[in-house]
């Protein structure tokens, strides 16, 4: 039950209407949580409201209403869809260790999308340093004929869509348009996950996977962390920082934002927590300019 609504902190800039839960302590989901042996015979429209309804977004840096991207504009003719594992920060592995943990949920995800638009082909694009993943992904997708693992070269592609299109398919996006213009849709790989539980169990989207790392932290680990968790628990659960003048980032030292306390909540874009200590004369710049030369 909310406990106060009000302004509270927010990771992407100044204060933000919020509510404030007050938990029960029970952590029991809802009766209407549950699996759903009939999910297979929705129509489109039904799926699409489903996933709207459970709140099921873009787990990268944007975080955008998966609903809203699977409605394609009427023109569009989409013949692949690519599932991107591709982090944008050689220090982030949650999508990593949803390969190796949670392959088979991958899998069917992507096949809802595919089923949902009437795709033929589906692709799961992985980096070639990740070899153990490629292996878990590559058998996963065995029985599966319209759906294969295609391996690219590190830092190819990154996050961006138009890189990745052109290094796994030599297809370059005209200026001005966008994927769906030749027909190709890109999804980050963590969304699977999430789509795969709202239409298997009815679940809504309350966690995700991020990365806590970086020179500051005392235990660096992936966690499964639900959304509105603060940042102050999620550092203490990972052991502390070293040092009490570290900066806080969220979701990557690149795209991400300096945070002037860790008194904000993990919210659905939150890839990973960075945190970078000061060298001894005081100064995080070139104390991190290692940690990047040795964690890449």
């Amino acid at each position: 039950s909310p406990a106060a609504v009000g302004p509270y902190n927010h990771p992407l800039g100044p204060m933000v209407p919020a509510v404030i839960i007050k938990t029960d302590q029970k952590d029991e989901w809802a009766p209407e949580v549950k699996h759903d042996e009939h999910f297979f015979r929705l129509l489109p429209r039904e799926i699409r409201e489903r996933i709207r309804n459970r709140g099921i977004a873009g787990l990268d840096g944007t975080a955008a209403p998966l609903a809203l991207k699977l409605t394609p504009p009427e023109d569009a003719q989409v013949n692949t869809i690519i599932i991107n594992s591709c982090e944008n920060e050689t220090y982030l592995h949650g999508n990593y260790r949803l390969m190796l943990e949670n392959p088979r949920a991958i899998v069917e995800g992507l096949k809802i999308m595919m089923n949902l638009l009437d795709v033929y082909r589906g692709l799961i694009a992985i980096e070639v340093n990740k070899p153990e993943a490629i292996s878990v992904m590559k058998r996963a997708v065995m029985m599966e004929p319209n759906i294969e693992v295609a391996v690219i070269k590190t830092g190819s592609a990154s996050r961006e869509e138009k890189r990745l299109v052109k290094a796994l398919l030599r297809k370059k996006v005209p200026a001005g348009r966008s994927t769906l213009d030749i027909g190709i849709m890109v999804e980050n790989l963590a969304v699977t996950i999430p789509l795969y539980e709202a239409l298997h169990d009815n679940m809504p989207l309350i966690e995700r996977i991020i990365t806590v790392s970086g020179n500051g932290i005392r235990e660096p680990q992936n966690l499964k962390v639900r959304i509105g968790t603060l940042l102050a628990d999620v550092i203490e659960f990972c052991g502390g920082m070293i040092s009490p003048t570290a900066s806080i980032l969220v979701s990557g030292s690149t795209p991400g934002l300096i945070q002037g306390s860790p008194d904000i909540p993990v919210i659905k874009s939150t890839t990973g927590v960075l945190l970078r200590a000061p060298d001894e004369n005081g100064s995080w710049l070139k104390s991190w300019q290692r940690f990047l030369l040795h964690s890449g």
